[in-house]
């Protein structure tokens, strides 16, 4: 009882000297100073209290239930951080911990909690004029998975029924500096807004998706150079999507306190920290969007000049795809190294470059309209693309072209054979070294340059055999197979017009894949190229390139458009459509028609 006493009196002095000394406690909403309390350490006994409010009941009632709960191993600090975030209500505004003898507690201008020996106590505003105790601290959950997990879950809410309206909304969850795959905060907001429509349509397949089997890698706290303090966590969860695919090995950092003093995608420090006492997403803080594919490709092919059938008129493709974009539009090139490559890896150069930068006019890869989001395009050796090898590649001379490694238009059996002498193995694992410099002007000019950054990234699968999804023949392989209401004549002589046309699309279903792995939209799309001038220059090019994401379970588009050529295209020369189907963890299958 004399703890209890003590206790009481020790918040009483703490409230009333934060309000002033006449004002109510009860009146009061702004908690004052930490006064020095005389407050002795007692020895634990017991109290017969007001029941709690059922909030609390709920929250210790959830943790001493739950079968994946650890215990908790807490400090009071975390602790009282936790009831800030959870019971706001209760408990406003961050405060300090005041330590006295065996005590530990906040107080909030009318109401406090503090920790004895374990033990936690509320007092004042709901709680009443007599201290009562809520049960052991290790009753309530405050574990950093709890926080994480919690957070998740409202991030999932957010999502539950539509795509946020807006560029903001999106970004609600994200700290002022947030970077996550070369996106910054402004950055990603506006590439939101710049088109809503797409962007609704391209995130629907996220709407009620659910993220479970929460784990915390890491658990860190520090100070930041204005005084402030950070906590970060980075977690690894699944993602489990409506549709039915799941996204197995899913990461990101939170962050909770200041996020000042942190640098964005160029380098530069954050002009836009958030300081609060809450989880916000933090980002994976890489500069640049990389990502590394496993593709099965069905290639459809059709004669541009006449829409005839090639004499190769179905064949296979299968290739790691290494697609690295630059939405901050500031680095220059990457270099790829990791099994399967050459040694040296592969050197990949800036789109923006390939448009813009003198020394790729009239070269390999120079469309004039190329996006600042659109893959960065591997260097060459020679005019063949027989040899990508980074040490030996000459951008200057060459240009770039393409973002895949593999072996491609063969029959079934040719293509396992060609793709495995390759040497890629599942699990593999690829450094992305990010440059920001003129090595890419030169013949292995990085190899005295120093990376800004380097990312990891995991090839979790290897494509699948091209002899199992060739099954019995090109009528019956797993592929899905795309029919046109146009005629393929009618379809290239749309193209060759520059023009557009409306045509109804069916497809069969995906077979049965060897793994049983569940897939999901990607993206349906038309890619149309072709010389920019008036010459018989191949370069420079124009291109467009449409895309449209159906609904989940769909089996036909029944008005799909072919996209008339973008103005600056003089004479088409290529195009392709291509459903494109995704596991969510790197795997992607495509049926591609190409008219060439």
């Amino acid at each position: 009882m004399y703890r209890i006493i003590a206790f009481t009196i020790g918040f009483s002095a703490l409230l009333i000297a934060g309000c002033g000394g006449g004002t109510n406690p009860e009146e009061s909403t702004t908690a004052g100073s930490s006064p020095a309390v005389g407050v002795v350490a007692w020895p634990p006994v017991s109290t017969a209290a007001p029941t709690p409010p059922p909030e609390f009941v709920a929250a210790k009632k959830k943790a001493m239930v739950s079968p994946l709960r650890a215990l908790p191993s807490s400090t009071n600090d975390q602790f009282f951080d936790w009831v800030e975030q959870m019971f706001p209500s209760f408990f406003p505004t961050h405060q300090t911990t005041v330590t006295t003898g065996a005590w530990a507690f906040r107080a909030y201008g009318s109401t406090a909690i503090g920790v004895n020996e374990g033990i936690v106590y509320v007092f004042g505003g709901a709680f009443g004029k007599t201290l009562v105790e809520v049960g052991a601290m290790a009753q309530f959950d405050s574990s950093p998975l709890t926080q994480a997990t919690g957070f998740l879950a409202s991030y999932d809410a957010s999502w539950s029924t539509a795509v946020p309206s807006s560029g903001a909304a999106f970004n609600a969850f994200n700290d002022g500096c947030f970077l996550d795959s070369g996106y910054t905060k402004p950055v990603s907001i506006a590439s939101f807004d710049e088109d809503l429509t797409r962007s609704t349509e391209a995130n629907k397949y996220r709407i009620g998706a659910t993220r479970t089997a929460v784990q915390v890698l890491a658990d860190r706290t520090s100070n930041n150079g204005d005084g402030s303090t950070r906590r970060e966590l980075d977690i690894q969860y699944q993602i489990k999507y409506a549709d039915g695919t799941t996204d197995t090995d899913a990461k990101q950092t939170l962050i909770w306190g200041s996020s000042f003093g942190s640098t964005v995608a160029s380098g530069t420090v954050c002009a836009t920290p958030t300081a609060s006492q809450g989880w916000r997403v933090f980002g994976n803080r890489e500069v640049v969007d990389a990502s590394v594919r496993s593709v099965n490709q069905r290639n459809e092919r059709y004669s541009l000049a006449t829409g005839a059938p090639l004499t190769s008129a179905v064949d296979y493709s299968k290739y790691v795809q290494f697609r690295v974009s630059d939405p901050s539009n500031f680095v220059k090139y990457v270099v790829v190294t990791g099994p399967g490559l050459p040694s040296s890896g592969l050197k990949m150069v800036s789109v923006r470059l390939l448009r813009d930068d003198p020394l790729f006019a009239g070269k390999r890869g120079n469309y004039v309209d190329w996006r600042d989001t659109d893959s960065f395009r591997l260097c060459r050796a020679d005019a063949s693309g027989t040899n990508l090898a980074a040490n030996a590649a000459d951008c200057v001379t060459h240009g770039g072209s393409g973002n895949m490694y593999g072996a491609y238009n063969k029959t079934p059996a040719a293509l396992d054979s060609a793709f495995d002498t390759l040497g890629f193995v599942a699990g593999g694992s690829y450094r992305i070294a990010v440059y920001n410099d003129d090595g890419w002007k030169s013949i292995n000019g990085q190899a005295s340059r120093t990376p800004i950054a380097t990312h990891t990234k995991t090839l979790s699968a290897l494509p699948y055999s091209a002899v199992v999804l060739g099954g019995t023949g090109v009528t019956t392989d797993l592929f899905p197979r795309v029919s046109t209401s146009l005629t393929p004549v009618q379809i290239a002589s749309v193209i060759r017009s520059k023009g557009s046309a409306t045509q109804a699309l069916t497809w069969t279903a995906l077979g049965a894949m060897p793994d049983a792995s569940k897939f999901g939209w990607g993206d349906l799309y038309t890619f149309i190229s072709g010389r920019s001038t008036a010459t018989t220059s191949t370069w420079p090019q124009s291109r467009t390139f449409v895309l449209v994401y159906p609904s989940a379970g769909a089996m036909g588009a029944p008005s799909y458009t072919i996209p008339a050529a973008p103005s600056a295209l003089v004479t088409p020369t290529y195009s392709e459509s291509s459903l494109e189907l995704v596991n969510r963890n790197g795997g992607r299958i495509h049926s591609m028609m190409t008219y060439e």
